[in-house]
């Protein structure tokens, strides 16, 4: 039986070469899942387990979902331009998206960070036939997070170029993963570093 994301994403493939800080000069997305918190005195709100650093962008109430647009540096780091959404958040069922840099990587549990959020590729990485990506891989990923705050359980991921994300709209999982398959193979899977560039709110 074919599985909707809760939250989904229009995507076109795009490619380009690495080699600046930060990646891109336009805003690609770059995360999207439940707003925990919120801190007023250091402008930074925790996203899908991670600090984002969000300046006087303004928030929803804490619980619903949000996507994170800006550009990202090659050390993982966001600078957010832009944030939308205020959808329901179901744990487990609302799809969630990151972007980042795996710090760290467990091949023996088919566990990585990215961002300080923990990621269990264990069904990611035959459906989207990747190899485990090494520390340092740009990566892109769809999934869920059955606990706000704890793991995440990612259904597909991208190890190559990163995909161009066009708008927040609905797209199959099983079409981000066409995508990836393609994308993991013409790269030759993990360890490779790219970048990619979507943009529009829900």
């Amino acid at each position: 039986m074919k599985r909707i994301m809760a939250f989904s994403l229009t995507m076109v493939l795009s490619v380009a070469a690495l080699g600046t800080t930060p990646l891109f000069n336009s805003p690609i997305l770059l995360l999207a899942g439940p707003l925990q918190s919120y801190n007023a005195q250091t402008h930074t709100a925790v996203i899908l387990g991670r600090n984002v650093p969000i300046g006087t962008q303004s928030l929803p109430q804490a619980g619903l979902t949000v996507s994170v647009f800006g550009t990202i540096n090659t050390d993982g780091s966001f600078n957010v331009s832009s944030i939308s959404g205020g959808n329901v958040y179901v744990p487990g069922t609302t799809g969630i998206f990151l972007t980042g840099v795996v710090k760290t990587s467990n091949p023996m549990l088919d566990l990585i960070t990215v961002g300080g959020v923990t990621v269990d590729l264990t069904v990611a990485l035959i459906s989207s036939r990747a190899v485990m990506p090494p520390v340092g891989t740009m990566i892109q990923l769809m999934g869920t997070q059955p606990v706000i705050g704890g793991v995440i359980l990612a259904q597909a991921i991208n190890e190559g170029a990163l995909l161009s994300v066009t708008s927040a709209n609905a797209i199959a999982l099983e079409t981000f993963l066409v995508m990836c398959i393609t994308n993991n193979g013409n790269h030759g899977g993990g360890g490779i570093t790219g970048s990619g560039r979507p943009g529009g709110p829900h």
